[in-house]
């Protein structure tokens, strides 16, 4: 790393050859980490790496950022409790907040898919497939290799830092299906009460609702709530 930047970073200690996650920033910026459940920090538990931090200037709050990574295949209930941390990320930060990841989602079924989709929608997260970094100081990382040993079909964006610039080569881009425009205009939340809802959402316990898997049982057990 160079001089006076400040990283955060989550490694596995069970020899699991996953893409981890780190969060990089230029001496401009601080970073402050947002704590997660005490059993989240247990990462070697899930399928998925998770980071959060809020960033400041001069001491001026600017954003809450998150960096995850999730591995194909993983079950539905962890992209569940994986959810649930950026809602409630979404939820205390409101529009400032900037999440950057790999979902993995082409490996996972629709409900998860559709999930996803209702999840930008309900918070008005705009989605953006390609980051140029221009005008950016923020890197996900500055190594001349791999932090870690990973398989060949989860290869690490490879980063090279030159002066004090750091310069990120393109990561491949994985496409997967999005529900079509006409059933996502069918979404109209211009109406919605969204801080009263907020508050009535997170008093309900959805604990149970997170381990079922099937669609059916989780519209009823939504209903019945």
């Amino acid at each position: 790393m160079l001089p006076g930047y400040s990283v955060l970073r989550y490694d596995r200690a069970d020899g699991r050859k996953q893409g981890g996650v780190l969060l990089a920033a230029t001496p401009h910026f601080e970073l402050r980490q947002v704590p997660t459940p005490d059993d989240i920090n247990n990462i070697n538990r899930y399928n998925f790496e998770l980071v959060c931090a809020n960033i400041y200037v001069q001491n001026r709050f600017l954003c809450a950022c998150c960096v995850l990574h999730i591995s194909p295949h993983t079950e539905g209930n962890e992209y569940m409790l994986m959810f649930t941390l950026l809602e409630k990320l979404c939820v205390k930060y409101k529009n400032n907040v900037l999440i950057l990841g790999d979902f993995n989602l082409f490996s996972d079924n629709d409900y998860v898919r559709n999930y996803y989709e209702y999840f930008l929608a309900f918070y008005e997260l705009r989605r953006g497939r390609r980051c140029t970094g221009r005008g950016v100081a923020l890197a996900a990382a500055a190594a001349d290799e791999a932090l870690q040993m990973v398989d060949a079909k989860l290869r690490p964006p490879a980063v090279a830092v030159t002066g004090a610039a750091a310069v990120a080569v393109a990561i491949r881009d994985i496409s997967y299906q999005v529900l079509p425009q006409e059933k996502l205009k069918q979404w109209n939340f211009n109406k919605a009460d969204f801080d009263k809802l907020h508050g009535s959402v997170m008093n309900i316990d959805w604990t149970e609702l997170y381990l079922l898997n099937d669609p059916n049982l989780v519209l009823n057990f939504f209903m019945i709530k």
